[in-house]
């Protein structure tokens, strides 16, 4: 139980009121501070700063949270302020350095979260790694409070941007494979996209031979889904070397051209039902008028065109169904970008219409674009943010670094040191922000090793391990002695994570945890500068080196959630 619950469940006890327990603005305030005097004033007619001493006389009597807070008083104009006891910080010291500090609040439930989800037509982007940076840390982070997580991809295998990668194979491709060009598979097959629609500007005539494979195609002609497997399985090759490199791992794939007509007989029951009807004309639609999403004409939404072909959302309503049956989870987050806002609206509400009672445990996990600097991605054009390129370009760009800062490092552990500071950079610049914001990538920026970067954390615990190694440090040790003011404080900041950790919770918001790790690296940092570890004396040494190994533990921990590897020497 965490000290929140028990404060909560104190109060509840004695004053038969839910308690509000919230971090104060500033350390100066106490750990933790309560306002339900606000509550109980209002109901006895009486001013709230008394109701306040009331309460911290009465917490400060009890035995239990005695040994949890030193202090507890009431401020204007009604809070009650909680102070850490030196003896439950030393107690959580031994919790974070043996990593068990944290949350567990997810026994029993399951999560299914979908990201990444690219399209069979081109290799991975920019925007992909927007996406895969946030899936996978929303994956680790609930992996960590104890949710069972299932990390899914829906693979966009069929479709006209698909037979137009593969007419222009026919034409231009001579037959040959990636490996005879020397190219990744992702990248070939993308290569015939881009040059699709040059071709189609100079000869328009081809976007309808490209609608006349993909009538092919859905017709089963044999000979098309043949190209069509195989162009797909060289994309599939080259995109797991890079979610491997990028460290994305998936659970469960599904995929589209499974899927796609799967969605026409959920339709025509509800039909039945007369949950959704069929126009004169044969399309079928549901009526969303009351809600302000379907079309404007009509308040309606389409869901299976007049032809008998399905619409995309079609297809995501049956997948909704199918995952929970699957999976049976308690909540699913589909981790996709803003542009699709709309559309989970309509989703979600179809659902609901529907009576398949998932709505609610639905979640759209909308995050901005990320755009070049001289605008948005076009893919089409090719004029897109490569990822296997940037990935590349990162690497050596941390190389220089790395040369520059450690060129005695033996050439194998500056490959890898190169790759995890390059990837950190990446992952961290798009975790640290509003997910919602739109983004420009700025490499060398992103690669900074001082200020708000994924090299700057990565390079606090390089320092902090180092110091411990000097210290031959193996093992935690009970700490007797009183705690100094300010290891006293550093520890007041690692107290807070089970917070931080909480308020995640309330929307997803990983760039909370982004900026607590950053605010402890910058606070250890100016600790150990100020506060010399090595050169004190024996007893204040063994605290100092205990508070190192506990940031070490806790910054190696948040980095672990955001799915940035950590090095040893840097």
């Amino acid at each position: 139980m965490t000290v929140t619950n028990i404060l909560q469940d104190k109060i509840k006890k004695y004053w038969q009121v839910d308690g509000f327990v919230i971090e104060p603005a500033k350390m100066q305030f106490g750990d933790l501070t309560v306002n339900v005097a606000f509550i109980l004033a209002k109901q006895r007619k009486l001013p709230p700063l008394q109701v306040a001493r009331e309460i911290a006389d009465k917490l400060s009597q009890d035995k239990e949270l005695a040994d949890i807070f030193s202090r507890i008083e009431a401020v204007q104009p009604g809070y009650v302020n909680f102070y850490f006891s030196d003896k439950y910080l030393k107690n959580i010291l031994a919790d974070i350095i043996s990593g068990s500090f944290g949350l567990n609040m997810g026994q029993g439930k399951k999560i299914v979260i979908e990201y990444s989800s690219p399209n069979t037509n081109k290799p991975l982007h920019l925007g992909h790694l927007r996406n895969d940076a946030l899936g996978m840390a929303l994956a680790n982070i609930l992996q960590s409070l104890g949710f069972e997580v299932i990390k899914t991809s829906v693979i966009n295998d069929r479709g006209i941007h698909i037979m137009q990668s593969l007419l222009a194979y026919l034409k231009w491709g001579e037959g040959k494979t990636p490996d005879q060009v020397g190219k990744k598979g992702d990248q070939f097959v993308g290569d015939f996209y881009v040059r699709f629609h040059q071709e189609a500007e100079k000869d328009p005539t081809l976007k309808e031979e490209a609608a006349e494979l993909l009538r092919r195609w859905e017709q089963g002609d044999q000979e098309i889904r043949q190209i069509w497997h195989q162009l797909n399985q060289w994309v599939f090759q080259g995109w797991h070397e890079t979610y491997d490199l990028y460290g994305s791992e998936f659970d469960k794939w599904y995929y589209e051209s499974e899927l796609y007509d799967k969605g026409k007989e959920i339709i025509k029951q509800a039909a039945e039902k007369g949950i959704v009807k069929q126009r004169s004309d044969g399309a079928y639609v549901i009526d969303l008028s009351e809600l302000g999403l379907g079309s404007r004409e009509s308040g309606e939404k389409v869901l299976l065109r007049a032809d008998g072909t399905t619409v995309y959302i079609t297809q995501d309503i049956y997948l909704a169904i199918k995952r929970y049956e699957d999976f049976n989870f308690d909540k699913m987050i589909y981790v996709v970008a803003s542009e699709q806002e709309y559309h989970f609206k309509v989703l979600f509400a179809i659902l609901d219409i529907l009576g398949t009672g998932l709505s609610d445990k639905l979640f759209h996990f909308s995050y901005g674009m990320v755009n070049l600097p001289e605008g948005k991605m076009k893919s089409r054009q090719g004029k897109v943010v490569d990822a296997d390129e940037l990935i590349s370009q990162m690497i050596d760009l941390a190389k220089v670094e790395i040369e520059r800062r450690s060129p005695n490092l033996p050439t194998i552990e500056k490959e890898e040191n190169a790759k995890a500071i390059a990837l950190s950079a990446i992952k961290y610049w798009f975790l640290r922000a509003n997910p919602r914001s739109t983004l420009t990538f700025d490499p060398k920026k992103s690669l900074d090793f001082e200020g708000d970067t994924g090299p700057y954390l990565l390079y606090s615990y390089v320092r902090l391990r180092s110091i411990l190694r000097k210290a031959g440090w193996k093992e935690k040790v009970k700490i007797e002695q009183d705690l100094p003011e300010a290891e006293r404080n550093l520890l007041r900041k690692m107290a807070r994570w089970p917070f931080v950790l909480q308020h995640f919770m309330d929307g997803y918001n990983i760039n909370l945890i982004c900026l607590f790790l950053n605010e402890l690296a910058s606070d250890f940092n100016s600790y150990y500068h100020s506060h010399p570890v090595l050169q004190s004396d024996e007893e204040i040494k063994k605290l100092r080196l205990q508070l190192i190994a506990a940031g070490s533990s806790l910054l190696k921990k948040g980095l672990k959630m955001l799915n940035i590897k950590t090095v040893e020497r840097m």
